[in-house]
């Protein structure tokens, strides 16, 4: 029998079962808890900063939820991808409900958070006002509520997946009840527009933050001022570091899945892949980097909390105290046994 590595590594099903049960119950453990306790203990700011710190706090509500929601995943991953909770046919329908829409909902908290702190550093003189940013940020969740109930209006089947471990409904099946032209427009809004486009000023937005975190040596503004402004873009880049990461591969493959459908089916790009493959690429990106996402954008969002950085600066000058005193305490000594005349 010749073992193959990547064969174990991609293509057996025993692989894939492992790699992601891990992957979820590693994202279920750390981000849950994880965004609960950033939850409780970031407190909103005030004047200036009340509207990124309020932009803060719809993130982690909507990592918590994403976080809670591999909760189900899990559970199939370790049931060798049996329905487990996505038996229940509400609680299948409500969890794909959910989860569309809190994955949309933050990567656009996300591009509305690095736009807002990079017309802060543009221009802070006129930081964006609090109505300007979350009246957009209630349109939009609104709006996302409300697209995400077109199965039930076209009473599409929502069905358990085993190959994905959830419940997902394709747009294929959209094709006896829309027309082409509403099936493409569907696609351009739900997945290149609010999936794709976000990219593009992420990452000008992090270019820009990038550019004046380097220059931010200011001539007349106090210290402190000016640590607190690094500070701020420095977990923006942060984030937005973590979000291209997980997101360009997402990006590529819905770009790659946009053109095969344009073209209709002329540009198969997965023919060359074998189907578990293929299987393990779609669940990785379109599952599990969203909740990888979410944990990152929990766990640095409370590392770069000042009560923490305040904490971990205190240990360490504590630390550092106790061994100064400790060294001084044996210098004495040794001086002071120096002085002791010796018995012969």
């Amino acid at each position: 029998m010749t073992f193959s590595f990547s064969r174990m590594l991609v293509l057996t099903k025993d692989f894939q079962q492992i790699f992601f049960g891990c992957l979820s119950l590693f994202c279920l453990m750390i981000g849950v808890p994880a965004s609960l306790i950033a939850l409780c203990t970031s407190i909103p700011g005030r004047g200036r900063n009340l509207t990124s710190k309020v932009i803060y706090k719809l993130i982690l509500i909507t990592d918590f939820l994403i976080c809670l929601l591999v909760l189900p995943i899990c559970i199939s991953n370790f049931s060798d991808w049996s329905p487990g909770l996505f038996a229940n046919s509400f609680l299948c329908k409500t969890w794909s409900y959910l989860w569309g829409s809190a994955g949309r909902i933050s990567v656009f908290l996300i591009t509305i958070l690095s736009i807002v702190r990079t017309k802060s550093l543009t221009s802070p003189l006129h930081p964006a006002k609090q109505r300007q940013v979350l009246w957009p940020i209630m349109v939009y969740v609104i709006a996302i509520l409300i697209q995400g109930t077109v199965p039930w209006w076209y009473h599409v089947d929502v069905q358990f997946v085993s190959q994905y471990q959830c419940c997902v409904w394709f747009i294929e099946d959209l094709s006896d009840k829309m027309s082409a032209y509403g099936i493409y427009s569907y696609y351009i809004i739900t997945y290149l527009v609010e999936f794709v486009a976000p990219i593009i000023p992420v990452i000008v937005s992090g270019a820009i933050s990038a550019y004046n975190l380097r220059n931010s040596n200011e001539e007349g503004c106090p210290v402190e001022a000016q640590q607190s402004k690094r500070h701020a873009t420095r977990m923006i880049l942060a984030l937005t570091a973590i979000y291209v990461t997980f997101n360009i591969p997402y990006c590529i493959v819905l770009t790659l899945d946009s053109i095969n459908i344009f073209s209709n089916g002329r540009f198969v790009w997965v023919k060359n892949l074998a189907p578990q493959t293929l299987v393990f690429i779609y669940n990785f990106i379109y599952i599990h980097t969203i909740a990888l996402n979410s944990v990152t954008n929990t766990v640095i969002y409370i590392y770069k909390m000042k009560s923490i950085i305040k904490l971990k600066i205190s240990i360490k000058n504590e630390v550092q105290k106790r061994r100064n005193t400790t060294y001084i305490t044996r210098l004495h000594l040794r001086s002071k046994g120096s002085l002791e005349p010796k018995c012969l």
